[in-house]
């Protein structure tokens, strides 16, 4: 990875200090904001359910086994942030379920998306390059796609990168399905979400129902081991607990550009290696869904990028991840759903380029980031025709550093430390005009330190002329 926007050390270090202190009022006052609307929606619904009587049964309880037999499954989270019919999604849909996983081979995330229409990938053996609608800025890192698991937002705060490779914190074995929604999706979950919505939905226990041991062999000495665990208790404890580890001595390759006697005719060998380890558990009780999950990779650079030394193996980039995710979710009988949860995240790249100025330098290049946030939806149904959801966000972007430098001679170019914050409230309605058409209208607004807000508005159409014909 590069680095923009390089400041003066001096300059920063006088102004740090003010900085942080108008950054920690800030931030007090936003959290205060944020926990007394978020105090007065949880009271308000608790008084709103206790109202009113839990006697009645929902839409599917109340059917007769007949019926529920001839009912079709085929759903979506990401599109509206609740599960609706694909029909019904305001959105371009794409699903890539386990089973076709499984059936095409695919071994990342890459593979997966790069099999969707209107998506391709591109890679520079380092890292996987997203494109949309034959959009891909160069020197872009996945900005302009949001990522999620289990709709926890997985762009770090450093780069705002998605990562797709190998480097993505969840193992492909996890994934019980992948959901693409095509189209700016900023209305309801703020930045990244410019060409789409990745969300990615991993496994439950009863998936898995006991001990999984994988093993895989390839071709330039790949090899890969996975443990996985899964089970779901009596007493209603459900739970996933899974390690993988991963490494190949990568390929032998050749460059025209590189043909010479002194950069061994072309040939780079050893120096497309890549390894990486990762963990992810899963714990679910009375609505209780507790979430943590660490990867690391490194990633041999064998292309001589940026003027490196040629068919050297030192030149490599390690990506760090990790994140805990505790949510509550409860749903009222009266068909109303709240959810909130609390989240902490952490990435690191540290890249390491050789160059011979001379003498033969290693540079450095770090960037660390560190993030807490929390969210709080509300769902509800008004009779039988109208969907309502409203909800607040806020995210503590602890620190977001960066450092570039020379080992030896040692040199700085950038020494760069701050922090920042953002702030969101959104809502969205999806209201029954006919029996054949849906309106679907939303908006969000967002607050942000470094920056004055931004108002995202959406508006959707959904016509279903005929039985199996939609029109958005």
């Amino acid at each position: 990875m590069t680095v923009d926007g390089a400041e003066e050390g001096t300059s920063m270090n006088r102004n740090r200090t003010v900085e942080r202190s108008a950054g920690r009022r800030g931030r007090i006052l936003m959290l205060r904001v944020f926990f007394v609307a978020l105090l007065s929606l949880v009271i308000a619904l608790t008084s709103a359910a206790a109202g009113r009587e839990t006697g009645e049964r929902s839409g599917l309880a109340a059917m007769p086994i007949e019926e529920l037999m001839g009912v079709e499954v085929s759903t979506v989270l990401g599109a509206s942030r609740y599960e609706q019919r694909i029909s019904d999604a305001p959105a371009s849909i794409s699903i890539i379920t386990s089973q076709d996983i499984k059936r095409y081979g695919y071994r990342t995330m890459a593979d997966v998306l790069n099999s969707v229409p209107g998506l391709y990938v591109t890679y520079d053996r380092n890292y996987h390059y997203l494109g949309a609608g034959g959009f891909l800025r160069q020197g872009d890192y996945n900005t302009r796609m949001l990522l999620l698991v289990d709709g926890h937002r997985m762009n770090n705060n450093i780069y705002d990168t998605a990562a797709v490779g190998n480097d993505l914190i969840l193992d492909i074995d996890l994934v019980d399905r992948v959901e693409v929604i095509r189209g700016p999706g900023s209305s309801l979950y703020g930045s990244n979400a410019f060409f789409g919505v990745i969300n990615v939905i991993t496994k439950g226990a009863s998936h898995v129902n006991g001990l999984e041991l994988s093993a895989e062999g390839g071709s330039s000495d790949a090899n890969k081991q996975r443990a996985t665990f899964g089970r779901a208790f009596g007493n209603g404890l459900e739970m996933v607990l899974s390690a993988t580890r991963y490494h190949s001595r990568g390929q032998s390759l050749y460059y025209k550009e590189y043909d010479s006697p002194a950069t061994n005719s072309g040939r780079s060998d050893g120096g497309d290696y890549e390894g990486y380890s990762s963990f992810f558990t899963n714990v679910k009780m009375a609505g209780l869904d507790v979430q943590a999950a660490y990867g690391s990779r490194t990633k041999g650079i064998p292309t001589g990028a940026w003027g490196t030394v040629f068919n050297d193996d030192r030149t490599k980039s390690i990506d760090a991840q990790g994140y805990i995710d505790v949510r509550y979710h409860r749903a009222f009988r009266d068909n109303q759903d709240l959810s909130v949860r609390v989240f902490y995240d952490y990435y690191r790249y540290d890249g390491k380029y050789l160059f011979d100025y001379p003498p033969l330098t290693i540079n450095r290049d770090l960037a660390v980031g560190k993030w807490w946030g929390t969210e709080a939806l509300y769902k509800t149904r008004i009779g039988d025709r109208h969907t309502v959801i409203a909800g607040l966000e806020y995210r503590d972007n602890l620190l977001q550093q960066q450092k570039n430098y020379d080992d030896s001679p040692y040199a700085v170019y950038l020494d760069d430390d701050r922090g920042s914050y953002s702030l969101g409230a959104y809502a969205q309605g999806e209201f029954t005009v006919t029996e054949r058409i849906l309106l679907n209208l939303g908006a969000r607004y967002d607050h942000y330190k470094d920056f004055s807000g931004r108002l995202n508005p959406r508006a959707a159409l959904i016509w279903n002329p005929l039985e199996r014909t939609t029109v958005k």
